[in-house]
Formats: structure tokens, sequence, C-alpha cells
């Protein structure tokens, strides 16, 4: 796959040089740079004209921090204009350096319990990290898993500062569980001249690994003569796993259900009080969450559904970084969605935790409105869906879908950063999917699964 490079737009300035002075003229270029004059990239020009700014500050998105350029410079030669640039370093002197010392929280996809190939770092989740005297703080892992705490002997702003027993407690995110067994850990620091923090770890902290629930919810309702839905709160649902075992289902007063499952092929039964009205659905449980469309009583009988399915990869067919995706992928017209490496944002978790397939996941503009279309007709079989940005947890994804100009079906999704839901839609043949958030922030989908009439 072609990797593509981001590179630094340069606006053109005219500047008579005769009239500015030289260090006039060294700032006037630096502004005209959309770019820092300490040499960093703005996020703008980083991302793109149309990207996403992150609300937070931009962090080291990997592991280890080194200290670099003038500061490294003053900081590890000897002063003087006699020193000489190639000496040995003076390994008995404490230094005025700092380094990570991290948590690495992954998805662990085959449930080991350890981390190893197939696995995913994990974004968002929160490291609990306590002190020798019992202060805590907490950090968010990276888009790569690490949960990154400062160390070092000289600088007042580390969080590991002196030599002591350091504890580290990963917090479970909503709707996960964990699979390695260490949800807690002690590491013991030592103070060591000459090295670059000061302070070193007798041994690092272990990966921890996470695992999604496996639940599945969805609503049961009836249709209004308007097209709204009125939620069945005594009706019957019955779950059968691919054992042949019968599961009863509660469902609460807002018709509402969920239960816990096993991977593999289910069927959900959903029947009237008095059993005069049926639906019926099957599914299948991979390794994540599924929410089911309404399963609507007494609605009319659904079209059949189309014998060519369409997975989308968004790798197979759109370049790395971020671009527009085309009408015409898929056979559909695609408006207001772009395609994104899923670890362009060190702090976006949810692009990385929503991605299964590839590199590339699918969001929403500026978190406006989205649609996918196609006059001819569909099918919308379902796709991965979470939040982009851990500070929309829990933001609603309205979903709707028509035929020419008749809403058909409606439905409301919570999305997480964590991970992702598969949405079973189950819509046949419509013309215009409409994918909107509540409050716009981003969402995210990848893997959409589409019927071709």
């Amino acid at each position: 796959m072609r990797s593509m490079s981001r590179a630094t737009p340069v606006r053109s300035v005219n500047i008579r040089r005769s009239s500015i002075s030289t260090p006039l003229l060294a700032l006037l270029l630096c502004l005209s740079l959309s770019s820092g004059c300490d040499g960093e990239d703005s996020l703008e020009n980083a991302a793109g004209a149309d990207a996403e700014q992150e609300p937070d500050e931009i962090a080291d998105g990997g592991e280890d921090t080194a200290v670099s350029g003038e500061r490294a410079d003053q900081r590890y030669h000897q002063p003087g204009g006699n020193a000489d640039p190639y000496a040995e370093a003076d390994f008995s002197a404490l230094r005025g350096g700092e380094t990570n010392l991290s948590g690495f929280a992954y998805w662990d996809r085959n449930g080991s319990g350890s981390y190893d190939m197939g696995d995913e770092p994990l974004g968002g989740v929160a490291v609990e990290l306590t002190a020798p005297e019992e202060s805590t703080s907490i950090r968010r892992s990276n888009v790569r898993g690490f949960a990154n705490f400062k160390m070092s002997l000289a600088r007042e702003d580390a969080l590991v500062d002196r030599p002591g027993s350091y504890e580290f407690t990963v917090l479970t995110p909503p709707g996960w569980e964990l699979s390695s067994g260490n949800k807690s850990q002690t590491v013991r620091i030592e103070s060591l001249p000459g090295s670059m923090a000061g302070l070193v770890a007798q041994s690092l902290p272990e990966p921890v690994g996470l695992v999604p629930k496996l639940q599945v919810s969805g609503n049961v309702v009836t249709e209004t003569p308007r097209g709204n839905y009125t939620p069945v709160s005594d009706a019957s649902l019955v779950a059968t796993g691919a054992n042949g075992e019968n599961r009863e289902v509660d469902i609460d007063a807002r018709g509402r259900f969920r239960f816990e499952a096993t991977s593999g092929e289910w069927e959900i039964s959903a029947y009237s009080a008095n059993e005069d009205n049926e639906v019926v659905r099957q599914i299948e449980v991979d390794s994540t969450a599924v929410e089911l469309s309404a399963l609507v009583l007494g609605s009319d009988e659904q079209p059949s559904q189309t014998s060519e399915t369409i997975d989308i990869d968004f790798d197979e067919f759109l370049p790395r970084d971020l671009h527009k995706i085309p009408s015409g992928l898929g056979g559909l017209h695609w408006d207001g969605l772009n395609a994104i490496e899923k670890t362009y944002y060190p702090h976006g978790a949810g692009y990385a935790n929503t991605a299964v397939s590839g590199q590339l996941v699918a969001y929403n503009t500026s978190g406006h409105p989205a649609t996918i279309a196609d006059e001819e007709g569909f099918d919308f079989r379902g796709a991965y869906f979470g939040v982009g940005w851990p500070w929309a947890q829990g933001e609603e994804l309205i979903i709707e879908a028509w035929r020419d100009d008749r809403r058909i079906a409606r439905d409301v999704v919570v999305l997480s950063s964590f991970a992702p839901i598969w949405f079973d839609a189950d819509y046949r043949d419509i013309t215009e999917l409409r994918l909107n958030t509540r409050h716009h922030w981003q969402f995210i989908m990848d893997a959409p699964r589409f019927g071709i009439r």
C-alpha cells in the first residue's frame, strides 16, 4: 500500500530586504510559514486543511522521550569554547534529563492473557500511579497503548521523582474485562547517577490485556401511523445460541433488552403479549458487542436481501493519511465522510480503537451529518461504530434509513471511544442512509457491509 508523507505548505512572501532589519526579517519569515519557530509543524498543516483539530495538547505519540536539539546540547556537553565536543560523558554526575515510566494497555484479540502477534494497542485507558508518599495521578494511554509518567530526579514536574515503590493500576474501561490478571503492579525505582533521568526502574510494568464484553442489545417497538416508534415492555424475547440453548431475555419499561453472549450465530425472536406478532433476526457475534436495529412488531414484511454483499475495507481503495471518500466507492454516493489513518491523532483513541480491518477508518468531517446513497436502492447490513475522542464518551449516533421520500427506520446507538460496537442494521432496499451525532462529535466507522441491488 502506498504511504503518503505529510508536507508543510509554504506561502510565498514578498519582502524588500533593504528596508527591513535582519531580526525582523527572520521573524516575518517565521510567521509566514504556518509552523512554529521551534521547528514543530502546526496541527493544521500537519493534518491538512480539512483535518479535525485536537481539543487537547499534542503529546508524544510513543513511549520514550529524548531530550533533543539545543536543550540536549546545553545539558550534555561541557560549556566553554575549548571543550572537546567528542569527549566521553562524565557519568559520575547527576543529570537534569527525563524519561518516561510507562504502562501499556492492549486489546487482547485472542484472549491469551499475553501481548502477542495480532493484539492491538488500546488507547484512552486510564492508568493510576500511586507514589511512595501515596499521592496519586492518572494518565491515559495514547493511540500506541502507552500511558506515560514523566520520570526525573531533577525536574519538579516529574511524577516519578524519587526512589521508592510505585504502584500502577489500570482502571478498566466500561464494557471491558481484564484478561492478563495484572490490574495492579508495583515497580521499584532506584537512584543511578549518570543515567538519563537520575532514576532507573528495577523492572518495567508488564503489558495489561483487556477484552470487550460480548453483549447483545436492542429495542422492541411498534410503529405508529406517523412512522414513530413506541416501546413495547410486555413482549417476550428468546435468544437461541449456536448450541441450540434457548434463553429468555428480560425487556425493561423502555422496551430495551441486553444479554451476555458468546461468539457465534444467534437467533433473536420477539413476540407480542398475545403472540399475534413476531419478529425474528439472525445475527453473528464476533469479537465485539452488538447493537440490533429496532425489532418492530407488526411491521410490514421486509424486501428480500440482495445476494451480492460488499464489505468495504478503506485500505484497499484509498491511500494513507487523510482523504475525502469519493463517490463511486462500492457503487455508492458518499457525502460528508473522510478516511483517515487510525493513529493520525495522538489523543484520538477512538479512531484507533474502532479500527478492525486495517489502518484506515471513516469519520464524519468536523462532526457534521453524513449520507451514503444510491437512487437504485441498496441494503445496509451494518458497520462497526465508535466515537473519536475520549471526552465524547457516550455520544449518540442517530441512524436513519430512507426509501425515496419515506423514512423506514430510525435507530440510536450509544458510542464508545474504547471499542467498536457492531450495529446490525438489516436495512433493505433503501435509497439513502443518514448518519448524524447528537452533539456533532466525530463518529468513527469501519468495515461497513452493503448489499448492492
